[in-house]
């Protein structure tokens, strides 16, 4: 069903109605949300990584209605890129369904977590040459 004038409340059923589709249930398995942000490159960097990765997305970044040189890279798919979807280290993994999320099987720590985090940002960074920023705050 299409809503014609969508309201705040229609827009936060669709937003939560697709977290449930992609979030795993925190009852049933710990996790920050979505871990990572979408870094932004220069077009001619993600044509050189397309050129070696050609499963990397990216979209075309828009500024004042006219297309820029710049292109948001999908964090899930730079994750993908390095091998590491679904991977579990101890209590701490990548969820499978979308990589931007670490999931806490049970008995993590903190530090076990960031230190997993830590891990992914240098195999992308040695990888790509692409630096992945944390989404989520970190607390010490």
């Amino acid at each position: 069903m299409k809503i014609k004038k969508p309201t705040i409340y229609d827009l936060s059923i669709a937003i939560m109605n697709i977290r449930k589709r992609k979030l795993p249930n925190p009852k049933k398995i710990g996790n920050a949300g979505s871990f990572f942000m979408n870094p932004i490159v220069e077009m001619i960097d993600f044509i050189n990584i397309r050129s070696k990765y050609p499963n990397i997305t990216g979209y075309s970044i828009i500024d004042n209605n006219k297309k820029t040189n710049k292109v948001k890279l999908s964090a899930s798919s730079l994750i993908e890129s390095i091998g590491w979807k679904g991977k579990k280290k101890g209590n701490v993994g990548i969820y499978e369904k979308l990589p931007i999320v670490l999931v806490n099987y049970g008995k993590a720590r903190g530090i076990d977590i960031y230190s997993f985090s830590e891990e992914i940002t240098k195999k992308i960074k040695n990888k790509l040459g692409i630096l992945l920023s944390r989404e989520v705050n970190i607390i010490q």
